[in-house]
């Protein structure tokens, strides 16, 4: 697969270019995206675009104020094909594959009008190795096996005890907890880990509500943990259902994007499992490398 790009075309006439260099890009208002588009519309992180061999996986981020339209169909998280047109109130994304006929990647930043782009661009290549993950090698996928076991246990138990020495201090630790919690959940679509983390706050919280007095505030937290811990492990079983499946359909680009998301949702665990997950991930790349010198 050769790198992607996205062409971002704007209701004002400006439009330029951005490869997709990166295995996670953001699409936002804030600088600190790799795609700035400065509108009052579009949230300080928006968009999540993953490249992948069949597609661009992107993600919403919860709470964005404007929806993100294809085919006319708001979408929250969903793999689109290469050709696909986003629509973010008024501005038009366009998700290119540069190998495809007649596609023509400008340089990241390059505007249409020779205007100043607002486009600032991460220096993040370590999606490049995956974006070239399109075969397994000439033996078609010999060596490459599941991995053995199972995953380990996402998360501790959500049992907490709260540490403030009494209910005054420990209403103001429960609610900057829960304010953290939020904050990272809301971040979850871009790094798992965030999510990950939200999990261990919201049980933070609801523990020092509880110290608090503040019973029914507790139990508002410990469900939103006890969802998002529970909405967690289902991803993590997803993926590992398509990893299992790719490599028996010998899809080794979707066992890479699989075997990566699988890492980054367990990376907080150690042990035989996730190491199994490394070294599969070693072992395609080796692979793929040895397969592209030979072309």
């Amino acid at each position: 697969m050769a790198t992607p790009f996205v062409e971002i075309f704007t209701p004002d006439g400006v439009q330029w270019t951005v490869e997709l260099t990166s295995e996670r890009v953001l699409v936002g208002s804030s600088a600190s995206c790799q795609v700035v588009i400065e509108r009052a519309e579009i949230a300080r992180e928006h968009v999540l675009l993953s490249p992948r061999p069949d597609g661009c996986y992107v993600a919403i981020a919860r709470g964005a104020p404007t929806p993100v339209m294809f085919n006319g169909v708001p979408i929250e998280r969903s793999v689109v094909p290469w050709g696909a047109e986003l629509y973010i109130a008024g501005v038009r994304l366009t998700l290119k594959d540069s190998g495809a006929p007649g596609a023509t990647p400008g340089k990241a930043g390059e505007a249409k009008d020779n205007k100043p782009s607002p486009v600032v661009i991460g220096a993040a290549v370590i999606g490049v190795a995956l974006l070239g993950y399109i075969m397994l090698g000439e033996d078609g996928g010999t060596g490459v096996a599941k991995p053995r076991g199972e995953p380990p246990a996402m998360f501790e138990s959500l049992e907490r005890t709260c540490q403030a020495p009494d209910a005054d201090r420990a209403l103001a630790q429960a609610t900057e907890f829960a304010r953290q919690a939020t904050a990272k959940a809301e971040r979850m679509p871009y790094r798992s880990q965030d999510g990950i983390e939200a999990v261990a706050l919201f049980a933070n919280a609801s523990a020092c509500f509880r110290l608090a007095g503040q019973n029914e505030r507790a139990q508002r937290e410990l469900t939103s943990g006890q969802q998002l811990k529970e909405r967690l492990e289902r991803e993590l079983l997803n993926h590992r259902f398509r990893l299992d499946r790719a490599i028996e359909q010998q899809r080794p680009g979707d066992a890479v994007v699989e075997v990566r998301l699988m890492i980054n949702l367990l990376q907080h665990r150690q042990g035989d499992y996730l190491s199994g997950l490394n070294n599969l991930e070693r072992r395609l790349a080796l692979q793929v490398d040895r397969a592209q010198a030979r072309r």
